[in-house]
């Protein structure tokens, strides 16, 4: 009978190109995965939704990493807020009515209020006063 044997030698070689090999695989694993992580850096996502306007960076354009660099202004549509100021005048008038009850509450926060848009329409739908800034510029009253 013929002994299929090797040396000692041969068989602590073949172990340690095994392992060797092993630690290849285990690198080219972890080399992948920091390739799709740095490819996950080159996705843009946006906090809001919203319509998007111009770019403010051109594309292939380096921008830095871990650098907060706008690439464009998304105006969110929905819920739409709109910020407008008033005379000192008609923040009183505002007040009393809401008081005397000749406004619309909408809920515990707020009056029921409409949108006039530029062409003097209506917006569709109602809204409410969320905020009332007491900032007053004393050279215009509002």
């Amino acid at each position: 009978m013929e002994a299929n044997a090797i040396s000692k030698q041969e068989y602590v070689n073949a172990v340690a190109a095994q392992r060797a090999a092993e630690a290849e695989v285990a690198a080219a694993r972890a080399s992948v995965r920091s390739a799709e992580i740095t490819q996950g850096y080159a996705a843009v996502t946006a906090p809001i939704s919203g319509r998007i306007g111009r770019s403010l960076v051109t594309e292939g354009a380096l921008v830095g990493q871990g650098e907060a660099t706008p690439l464009a202004v998304i105006q969110q549509v929905n819920p739409l807020y709109v910020n407008f100021t008033q005379s000192a005048t008609e923040v009183m008038n505002l007040r009393r009515a809401l008081a005397e009850g000749r406004l619309k509450r909408a809920g515990d926060d707020g009056a029921e209020v409409r949108v006039l848009l530029e062409d003097g329409s209506r917006h569709p739908q109602a809204g409410k006063l969320l905020f009332a800034d007491l900032t007053v510029d004393p050279a215009t009253g509002r």
